[in-house]
């Protein structure tokens, strides 16, 4: 007896076949890899993608210790995901790539939709480098507590006298204080020129753009030339970011920090979704029946891992400068090379420390050997 396996799309052709042979025919599923920003990355009710979690929002539904839950120099920040993201495209420069941006199911139908979508949005112009669409992104859908969070980021993780004090999604004098602190320490640090004021406004969300990109570049130990490299050979599925909306949840719960979240799917050549996507024909619809690559029987998507990366007061920056004499003794500088920063093991997600409201982040095995279904 004769096997052939061919994928559900080939199964769409005619297929030819000897004649008085017994033939078993296997439908194999497409495939493809995803990395998650999980949820403790966005803020409820906002687009912005926040570079670290270090404290639970203010208006948010979990307990404050939720976003304390890892140890501080092994935290799965934003950033990490977007290393591993790089990390992963640099090895596989073929795969196609689309963002899809998930809410919790507080709100509208509709509203929720175009939410995803912004945060879809929002990650893919990070993705892609487009300081001008993540800066419009950010102001087009942000919360004062999202301000406040980079703020103490800044203040936490790099010595900046940025303390917005605290978290309370209210602009007060102590926040604006940081703020204008932070444009000053800026231009210190970027020799810029942004006016100093009280005001988190166009120029702010530049400045931590700016930020968020010298970070990126220091974990993955490249120049801004060859990020931009990197960033130019990305290929995406056409439209590059989609929002599902309340469509995938991964609880039942109504209002659930798990279920916010924005992935990065990346598919094998030649396995990516047909385009133009069914399941999305406007920026207004999510047909999730027509959704081919959440089908279980048709795409097999496996979680990618992440590896956590320190914060900057964890680094330890090594610059070697080798000097020699000639024999006349004249100094000479032969070489310098500076290390990167030290890496700790990899790990897919979070440890379950935290206690939560909503139902625990564990996938259940799926079947047909598939990682993700309706997520």
């Amino acid at each position: 007896m004769a096997t052939v396996q061919i994928s559900f799309r080939e199964g769409e052709n005619p297929l030819n076949l000897a004649l008085n042979q017994i033939h078993q025919i296997v439908i194999r599923t497409l495939f493809g890899h995803f990395i998650e920003f999980e949820d403790v990355n966005f803020n409820h009710d906002s687009a912005v993608l926040l570079a670290d979690y270090r404290d639970t929002a203010a208006s948010d539904d979990d307990d404050s210790s939720d976003a304390r839950d890892d140890a501080l120099d092994t935290r799965i920040t934003a950033l990490a995901v977007f290393v591993a993201v790089f990390n992963h495209l640099e090895e596989h420069p073929d795969k196609q790539v689309l963002v899809t941006g998930h809410t919790d199911a507080s709100g509208s139908e509709a509203y929720n939709l175009d939410l995803s979508r912004k945060r879809a949005k929002n990650v893919l112009a990070l993705l892609q480098g487009d300081k001008d669409a993540w800066v419009t992104s950010c102001m087009d859908h942000h919360k004062v507590e999202d301000m406040q969070q980079l703020l103490k980021w800044m203040f936490d993780d790099h010595a900046w006298d940025t303390d917005p004090g605290e978290i309370d999604n209210a602009m007060g004098p102590v926040t604006q204080g940081a703020i204008e602190r932070f444009k000053a320490t800026y231009n210190t640090e970027f020799g810029a020129s942004i006016p100093v004021n009280r005001t988190f406004d166009r120029a702010a969300w530049e400045a931590f753009h700016d930020i968020y990109e010298r970070e990126m570049r220091g974990v993955l130990g490249k120049t801004e030339a060859e990020l931009d490299s990197l960033r130019q050979a990305i290929h995406l599925v056409d439209p590059g970011a989609v929002g599902c909306g309340e469509s995938w949840p991964l609880t039942a719960q109504h209002r659930s920090r798990v279920d916010r979240r924005v992935e990065i799917v990346m598919f094998d050549p030649g396995e990516e979704p047909r385009t133009p996507l069914t399941c999305h024909p406007s920026d207004a619809q999510c047909l999730k029946a027509q959704c081919e690559f959440r089908n279980r029987l048709l795409y097999t998507l496996t979680p990618l891992p992440v590896d956590p990366v320190l914060a900057p007061r964890f680094r330890v920056n090594v610059h070697l400068r080798m000097v020699w004499l000639d024999p006349a003794g004249t100094e000479h500088v032969g070489w310098s090379i500076q290390a990167p920063p030290p890496r700790t093991p990899h790990r897919t997600s979070r440890p379950s420390t935290r206690s939560r409201t909503s139902a625990p982040r564990r996938r259940p095995a799926a079947s047909s050997g598939n990682s993700i279904g309706n997520t």
